[in-house]
This record gives C-alpha cells, sequence and structure tokens, in this order.
C-alpha cells in the first residue's frame, strides 16, 4: 500500500511539473512536445549564429539579453557546442520557408530554420519561453517545438499621415510586430493631411506638403491644434527603418495614395488636380484631392515618384491605394473628360481603371509589383500580378480571389483597428465595435464560398490602423493596437482547427499581457464586470489577479483609489466606477456599475 502511494505521489510530481512550465505561446505552434526537465542557463553562456544571420545578430544578442538579464559571449559560425544557443539556417528541413524547429534538452538550445526569417521566428518563440510566468529566470523548460505559418502573408498598417510618428516610434512598432511573427509592415505614407516621405525631384511635397496649420498649404484637422504641425521621413530615415525591418524578419511596403487622399499633393502642386470651378468633396470633406487622369504630365511626376520609392524599398511591393476616389472631379473636369471621349469610355470608372493601368506600367518599368485597395477591380481589366487588399469586406476578398487575383484579407469590420472597442470608448464605429474577442474571431478564408483552388488565392491577413482618432490621449496608438494585433498574428500564423477563444484568453491573460507590458506596449487591458442587484454591487475581475480599483463619486479612478476586494452596499450604484490596473506601464479600460 505504501508502495502505491509513493508512486501516485511520484506521478503527481512529475505532472505538476510539467504543467507548472505553461509556456502560454503566442501564436499558437503547429506543434508543442514538453518534457520534465529544464536546462540550466550557463555561465558564461555562448550564443552562436550562423553567418547568414549577422545582420540580426545584434537584435538575438539583445534581445536575448532583455529577456534574461544575461549577457552572452557572442560568435559567428556553425560551431555547435555543448550547453550553448545555437542559431542555424539549414535549407534541407523539411519546412514552409518561414518554420522552424526549437529543441531545448540536456545539451543546450537548438532553434533551426530553413531560412533566416524561420529562425527569427524561432527566436520570438525562445523569448517567450525564457519569459514564461512560470519559468525560472536563468532556466529554461525541456521542449521540442515544430512550426510553421498559416499564411505566407500577415501584415499591419500603421496610418502616419493623419498623424505623423517619429522615426523611433515606427521602430518599436517593427519590434512588437516582430515579437508576434508579424512579417508586413505596411507604411501608410501619404494622404490628404501630410506627405511623409522625401521625394528629391519634388521638394515641396515634404517642404509644404508635410505641415498643416496657420499659413500653411493644408489646413488644421485630426486635433493637429492651431499651430504647425507635421513632419516626414527623410531617405535616410526610410532606409534605417528599412533595413531595422528587415534585420528583424519584416519586410515594408510603402503606400503612395493616389489618385485621390492626395490633398497633400494638390496642395503643394496645384497643377496636378483638375481644373474646376467647383468644390466637390470626398467622403472625408476634402476638396481638390484627385490627381487629374487627362493632364499626361502627371504621369511624369508620378514615374518620378514611383522610381525614388522603388529605390528607398527592397520589397517586391508597392501600394498604390486607388480607394474612396472623389470621381465627381473627372466628370466636371474639360481634360478628364476629352481623354474620356477619345477612349471611348462611358464612366467614370474607367478613368479610374486607365490612371490605374498606366500607373501599373510605371511600377512595372521599376521592378515592383503593385497592390491597390479592392476598389482597383471596378471599371476593367487590370494586370493579373496585382495584389489586392481587401477592405471593405469579406465579400470583396471573395470577388477578388474568384478573379484570380492574390488576395489579402482586411476587412475594416475586424481589422480595422482604429474602430472603437466598446460603446464608451473612443475610436471609429463605421464598421463595427472592434474589441480583442471579435477581432479573433476573423476566419480568413470562407469555407462555403470558394474552391480549394480559389482558396489558395487568399495569401494572406492583414490589420490597419487609421489615424484619425490616434492625437489623444497619448500613446493611445499602442492602446488601440494591442492586444489586437496579438489576436491577428494567431490569425495569420496558427491552424485553424487550433483557434479557440478561451484557450487564446488565457494565454493572453496569464502570461502574455506581461510580455506586453515588459515591451512597454501602452496596450489596453481587459474591463471588469460590475453587476448592481438588490442594493449590492459585485464586481468580477476580468481574469484571475486582476487589480481592480473604484471610485464612488463619478470620477475615473487612480492608482490611488480604494481597492475593490469585496462586493459594496449602496443605493448610489450610478456613481461607481470600476478600473482594471495591470503595471506601470500599461493603459486600461473601464467600467461603470
Amino acid at each position: 500500500m505504501r508502495k502505491s502511494i509513493l508512486l501516485l505521489a511520484l506521478f503527481l510530481s512529475s505532472l505538476s511539473f510539467v504543467q507548472a512550465q505553461k509556456l502560454d505561446l503566442i501564436p499558437k505552434p503547429v506543434s508543442v512536445q514538453q518534457s520534465a526537465g529544464q536546462f540550466v542557463l550557463p555561465s558564461p553562456l555562448k550564443i552562436v549564429v550562423d553567418k547568414k544571420l549577422k545582420n540580426s545578430a545584434a537584435y538575438i544578442a539583445t534581445g536575448f539579453s532583455k529577456n534574461t538579464r544575461i549577457n552572452p559571449i557572442f560568435s559567428i559560425g556553425k560551431k555547435h557546442g555543448k550547453n550553448n544557443i545555437s542559431f542555424l539556417v539549414d535549407k534541407k528541413l523539411d519546412l514552409p520557408n518561414e518554420g522552424y524547429q526549437l529543441e531545448i534538452n540536456q545539451n543546450g538550445i537548438f532553434v533551426r530554420g530553413k531560412t533566416e526569417k524561420g529562425v527569427l521566428n524561432g527566436f520570438q518563440t525562445l523569448l517567450q519561453i525564457c519569459s514564461a510566468k512560470e519559468v525560472k529566470k536563468g532556466t529554461v523548460p525541456f521542449v521540442k517545438i515544430e512550426d510553421y505559418p498559416r499564411f505566407d502573408w500577415r501584415g499591419m498598417m500603421l496610418d502616419c499621415s493623419r498623424q505623423f510618428f517619429d522615426k523611433q516610434t515606427v521602430k518599436n512598432y517593427i519590434d512588437w510586430l516582430a515579437a508576434h511573427k508579424m512579417n508586413v509592415f505596411h507604411w501608410h505614407l501619404t494622404d490628404d493631411n501630410g506627405w511623409r516621405i522625401e521625394i528629391k525631384s519634388l521638394p515641396d511635397l515634404t517642404l509644404k506638403g508635410a505641415w498643416r496649420g496657420p499659413g500653411e498649404v493644408l489646413l488644421p484637422s485630426y486635433g493637429s491644434g492651431d499651430k504647425r504641425y507635421g513632419g516626414f521621413y527623410t531617405q535616410e530615415d526610410i532606409k534605417e527603418v528599412v533595413a531595422y525591418a528587415v534585420d528583424r524578419g519584416i519586410s515594408v511596403m510603402p503606400e503612395i495614395e493616389i489618385p485621390g487622399h492626395s490633398r497633400a499633393v494638390t496642395a503643394s502642386y496645384p497643377e496636378v488636380g483638375c481644373a474646376i470651378t467647383q468644390e466637390l468633396k470626398s467622403v472625408q470633406g476634402e476638396v481638390k484631392n484627385v490627381w487629374c487622369v487627362g493632364r499626361e504630365e502627371n504621369y511624369d511626376l508620378l514615374d518620378s515618384i514611383i522610381r525614388e520609392v522603388s529605390g528607398l524599398f527592397p520589397f517586391e511591393y508597392i501600394h498604390i491605394a486607388g480607394d474612396e476616389v472623389n470621381r465627381a472631379n473627372w466628370e466636371h473636369c474639360p481634360k478628364c473628360q476629352a481623354l474620356m471621349a477619345k477612349e471611348g469610355f462611358t464612366d467614370s470608372f474607367q478613368l479610374q481603371n486607365y490612371f490605374f493601368r498606366r500607373v501599373q506600367k510605371i511600377v512595372d518599368k521599376y521592378h515592383k509589383k503593385t497592390d491597390g485597395w479592392n476598389e482597383i477591380l471596378k471599371g476593367g481589366e487590370i494586370d493579373p500580378n496585382t495584389l489586392i487588399s481587401a477592405w471593405q469586406g469579406i465579400s470583396y476578398g471573395i470577388e477578388s480571389a474568384k478573379k484570380g487575383y492574390k488576395t489579402i484579407m482586411m476587412p475594416g469590420q475586424f481589422t480595422y483597428y482604429d474602430m472603437a472597442q466598446s460603446e464608451t470608448e473612443r475610436g471609429h464605429r463605421w464598421a463595427a465595435i472592434t474589441d480583442t474577442k471579435r477581432a479573433y474571431s476573423f476566419e480568413p478564408i470562407p469555407d462555403t464560398d470558394l474552391t480549394p483552388e480559389e482558396q489558395k488565392n487568399i495569401i494572406g491577413v492583414q490589420g490597419a490602423l487609421w489615424s484619425e482618432y490616434l492625437d489623444r490621449p497619448a500613446r493611445i496608438m499602442e492602446y488601440q493596437s494591442y492586444p489586437r494585433i496579438s489576436a491577428l498574428s494567431e490569425i495569420g500564423w496558427s491552424k485553424k482547427e487550433d483557434k479557440n477563444w478561451d484557450d487564446f484568453y488565457g494565454r493572453l491573460t496569464h502570461s502574455h499581457l506581461q510580455r506586453l507590458a515588459d515591451m512597454g506596449i501602452a496596450f489596453r487591458d481587459f474591463p471588469p464586470t460590475a453587476i448592481y442587484k438588490n442594493g449590492t454591487i459585485t464586481v468580477t475581475p476580468p481574469y484571475k489577479g486582476a487589480v481592480v480599483r473604484f471610485d464612488k463619486d463619478g470620477n475615473e479612478p487612480t492608482r490611488q483609489s480604494p481597492l475593490y476586494t469585496e462586493p459594496i452596499q449602496t443605493k448610489d450604484y450610478e456613481r461607481y466606477m470600476f478600473r482594471v490596473f495591470f503595471n506601470e506601464y500599461a493603459s486600461k479600460s473601464s467600467s461603470k456599475s
């Protein structure tokens, strides 16, 4: 009997040890096999990085030191010694290009990838393991992981036109995307409210078009106030950011907004626009914000812009937009009408298609491919190699895929993170109220509407953060981004059958929110639930360990407000406010009783 009890005790001890090594990985890997035991990081610790990864070596060393508080000895090569951490590119691995194998055993830590990006993805998983809530510092549990992404394209767009984000902020954003195994940073650099990229052949685009306010060619907008507001990235800035991203496994795709959303251009170079007397407003209320299709000189200007942009971005695609064009300008423009008559066009969508095909030839000339919003499918045929970013809804992505175009699914109803996260929060509402749970519910490939061959045309998923509402409060850009991008990363990476909200939420709140805080992200925490019944307010924290404070006078709770510890008896329940606090870095959401 005693022997049986002893064996049971040993089994339970072993089981609890394995359970204690809860890793909470996001995005969820394809295969994780844990075993009892742990690798104690030696002192000194040696990291060996494949020479193919030499440009990322400093990033790997810095990231590992920051997460473990250990400063390793670093070398570049392929020699694997015992008790080392080895990062190796092995093109013979039977894995997709961005896949990796990570093994931690008694001999050390081994990260192998078929490509440099694959190794960097494995590195991000290793960092998560090192920072897991229940993993003791200085140790890592024995584990074997084989992992690869569901989609080749896992992107995120940041609008730097309406609000200007400095170079360091953009770099931080790229770091956070890399930590989530995202691989495309879509950089929205031009719009009505500011031109943000230096074009040396057209200097007024930034001398004038990058600024708004009193005495400027652009009026104040989106909270910029009665002062000079703006900024731009020099070509050296662009090169620096692009190299920074590449070292982290991320490609940077520029977006140049044409032919609409171009008030910054027409304000700087008025001859670019249509010569009309009417002030016809766009969807956003802008006037004179469209390139004239019938002005032949415009295509020379576009050639200059695209030539310079192509030289700054090694990525294969340039996004040339095509959305929300105020075509009414063309309908009143003598040059555009003359072009319509010459070409035999019967509507202005055909003019839009004509413009796009002209621009596409310029892009091809500089050995790039074009990406555009789903509106470019209207008005006629386009190059079959065009990439379509389907933003207006899932049906538009389905239409694109059925027509044979490579398609990125990014419907505003699920992936636009400028949308408010609750009825009481700041943000757009035209698509949906989109909290993290709704963001996570998005499935990029509808089973019933596409054949298997058509499904292959959907090559990825992407989120977008437009910046109209990002002027206040401080760091709202981070608040709107996370943890919704954490959800997006799992949509883009993990197997469809592995997606489960309760499981994701558990991993997120148990460990991953702490990782976001450790990265310095002012993320949105989950609000508590407050219920008033029979004279008593009962508050349920959003997850175990969440700290809830309250104010009984209708004010926003602060860190000095009383801590909620038990139900509150009161008749003035409408005045009570409750708020979750994570730590000094994190922004919070609130809940009213």
